[in-house]
């Protein structure tokens, strides 16, 4: 119905979701290492750094959707090319998030 666009737009909100989910776990499994329990493991988290995580997530995301039809030829030539399809994507998509994350963080130390 809405084509590319809402696709593109999964693509961004996944990535997101993945990257906040994960940031928010890692920070609750601290906790529980640090000996909080209970709603405090899960309650002191740094909100700023999972919705950074999840800005990168998104980016990545985003980025991804758009690299995956540019290596689709390389994937089709066996295990290898998907290994290297892969490699590709994710340091391209890595890559961008570094740079908007590091862009925004920046921007943020300046306010």
């Amino acid at each position: 119905m809405c084509g590319g666009v809402c696709l593109f737009l999964v693509a961004v909100g996944v990535g997101a979701l993945i990257g906040g989910g994960m940031e928010y776990g890692f920070q609750v499994a601290a906790n529980y290492q640090r000996g909080l329990t209970g709603w405090n493991a899960w309650s002191q988290i740094h909100h700023n750094e999972v919705m950074i995580a999840a800005m990168g997530g998104g980016v990545a995301g985003g980025v991804g959707f758009f690299f995956a039809p540019v290596l689709a030829p390389i994937a089709r030539l066996g295990r290898f090319g998907r290994v290297v399809t892969g490699g590709i994507e994710g340091m391209v998509s890595d890559v961008s998030a570094t740079v908007v994350v590091s862009g925004v963080t920046r921007q943020g130390n300046r306010i």
